[in-house]
């Protein structure tokens, strides 16, 4: 082949590869304008919004409970709640995001921290929406949006939100009624009842059966294990009348702790289960490594009810905020109503004849007649107020 005919071979095969060149360089400058706008431009990713006015405090409490909770008289539940039907749960936040990015994978978090640490995680759907549950009360909180990869999504606002300071601080576990935290409660001088470490519910699981049969669900584990972080549960239900099904270990997994605590629910609770309340005061509420810490009895009112009342009562609590904590619970499916006559001449008529000045001094008092030490009562208020 001659020279001349080589170089024109040569220079068709560079003006070729000069065109592919250029195609190429086009289409690189096109993908990332086109990933470029889908990835970084916040026209393109719009902003979430909330079912909430985030200038003004949030309250999650439905409309019937701030009812009740904004009744004059504490006593008067039965205009709102029965104990007939599950109305114990809070309203949900809804988030909605708007996003041309599939959602799959993508979380929205609320931390107490502006850092985003140990925050509270929801799944969004693939429609774009969330709903958000079991915030603290008198809480302020960061939430952002993050990638499936765990890593926040720069495209969109972080956004802050602070919830109204009124407890009780009603959950939602998904198969379990009657569920909410002892904290949130003023205590006085400007303390309160600490968040997050003690709750309060009806039972896991169904009573009187042959094999355990579970009332929560996997969600409501999952709640109960991410969510709330629950170290230990205290069953205060009978083991003779095989009303706890033959549980002997937490449905919430092997690594929780499990106290059976039997206590009997007829006369007097406080006085016909002397022991078991010594236990419970002396052996678990005292030892911090057992929080954060759920307790049931069968539905979570009555022996659950009278452990609650003195615990916040020790702390401080004022004691007709523990009476509407505990008339509460008719917003749960507990099978009937409860009003405040059958507890104020039973435990409460034992607590308010014991020595002391306040109702916090009386039940120190009391604790410490049954043989409850005065440093584990310490370690108990070290613990949960602050």
């Amino acid at each position: 082949m001659s020279k001349s005919k080589n170089s024109k071979t040569k220079k068709i095969v560079l003006s070729v590869l000069s065109v592919f060149l250029v195609l190429v360089l086009v289409a690189l400058v096109l993908a990332a304008t086109f990933f470029g706008k889908l990835l970084l431009r916040k026209n393109v990713v719009e902003d979430y919004t909330m079912s909430t006015t985030l200038s003004a405090p949030v309250d999650a409490h439905t409309d019937l409970q701030l009812q009740f909770l904004n009744e004059k008289y504490y006593w008067r539940i039965s205009p709102y709640a029965d104990g007939t039907k599950e109305l114990s749960r809070p309203d949900p936040i809804h988030i909605s995001w708007s996003t041309v990015l599939p959602t799959t994978g993508y979380t929205v978090r609320f931390s107490e921290y502006e850092d985003m640490r140990d925050p509270l995680v929801y799944p969004i759907d693939k429609d774009g929406k969330a709903d958000v549950y079991n915030l603290k009360v008198g809480s302020n909180y960061y939430c952002a949006i993050y990638t499936p990869l765990g890593t926040p999504l720069l495209t969109t606002e972080k956004k802050t939100l602070t919830t109204e300071n009124r407890p009780p601080r009603n959950m939602y576990v998904d198969g379990v009624t009657n569920v909410r935290d002892l904290g949130g409660w003023s205590i006085g001088n400007g303390k309160r009842v600490k968040q997050g470490l003690i709750y309060r519910c009806g039972r896991l699981n169904e009573n009187k059966t042959e094999t355990p049969v579970a009332k929560i669900t996997e969600k409501g584990i999952e709640t109960m294990r991410t969510q709330m972080k629950i170290k230990s549960e205290m069953d205060l239900r009978k083991t003779s009348n095989n009303e706890i099904g033959g549980l002997t270990a937490s449905l919430l997994g092997d690594d929780v702790n499990y106290f059976s605590c039997p206590m009997g629910y007829d006369y007097n609770m406080l006085t016909t289960n002397t022991d078991v309340v010594r236990r419970i005061f002396s052996d678990i509420l005292s030892k911090e490594e057992n929080y954060p810490l759920i307790f049931h009895c069968s539905i979570g009112t009555d022996r659950t009810g009278m452990i609650a009342f003195l615990i916040n009562g020790l702390l401080g609590v004022d004691i007709n905020d523990l009476y509407r904590d505990y008339l509460f619970s008719n917003f749960g499916d507990i099978g009937g109503d409860r009003d405040i006559i059958g507890i104020t001449f039973n435990y409460v008529a034992t607590i308010q004849t014991t020595k002391g000045k306040t109702l916090s001094e009386k039940i120190e008092n009391y604790l410490l007649s049954i043989g409850v030490q005065q440093s584990e009562i310490n370690s108990i208020r070290t613990i949960l107020s602050e």
